[in-house]
């Protein structure tokens, strides 16, 4: 969740998005940020501090499933990122293990067993498999697993840009409204997505262009 725009330097172009919680307080998750400010590792500078392993990559999944983009559809970079920190970390002892209870602990069980089961399908990341039995609790139903699997699949590659998929487009969205449905009450989410209809409708842009919001020099 942003409350400002994010910052861009200047002259290497680089940005940091500054982010005062993960989900809004209508989530249907939990989202008190207070966890994982406690257990925040501290760097060399002891006023800076960075997320704990298994929480950044909780982090990183709650972005990519719950986040949905009607135009993007999931960004499979993300996943490619959820991979590596995933690969990265089990060489700690203790790290699936502790990654399941501290999914358990948050609410996001189930953003944990989607990404391990398409980070597996399509990277071969080195889940082990008393992880997976841990997480099958946090399965959907049966109905419901097969239909997010195909909607995240078609929502999770990119299309071809000549020949765009109707039903890539209808996964996207459908993956879109699912994401806000999660984090938000029924009621201001139709308002909300009313009024992303009317800006869509009269033609505002979407994207904010940061080369408008470089501060200039005094």
């Amino acid at each position: 969740m942003h409350e400002i725009p994010p910052l861009r330097h200047q002259e290497r172009g680089t940005e940091i998005d500054i982010h005062h919680r993960l989900l809004p307080r209508t989530s249907h998750l939990k989202s008190d940020p207070a966890p994982l400010f406690a257990a925040a590792l501290p760097l060399a500078e002891p006023r800076l501090r960075v997320l704990a392993p298994t929480d950044m990559v909780l982090h990183a999944l709650v972005h990519l499933f719950l986040e949905g983009d009607p135009d993007e559809g999931l960004r499979l970079r993300d996943l490619v990122d959820v991979h590596d920190l995933l690969c990265h970390f089990a060489q700690q002892p203790g790290f699936w293990a502790s990654l399941v209870a501290r999914a358990h602990e948050l609410g996001f069980e189930r953003p944990l067993f989607y990404g391990l089961q398409h980070a597996q399908r399509l990277f071969a990341t080195p889940v082990p498999a008393e992880t997976l039995q841990n997480l099958a609790s946090a399965a959907p139903l049966w109905p419901i697993r097969k239909l997010m699997e195909g909607l995240i699949n078609r929502a999770l590659l990119p299309g071809h840009p000549d020949h765009p998929s109707r039903s890539t487009s209808l996964a996207r969205w459908l993956i879109y409204v699912r994401a806000h449905w999660l984090r938000m009450p029924p009621i201001l989410l139709t308002r909300h997505l009313w009024f992303k209809a009317w800006l869509r409708f009269r033609g505002v842009r979407k994207r904010v262009d940061l080369a408008q919001l470089d501060l200039k020099q005094q």
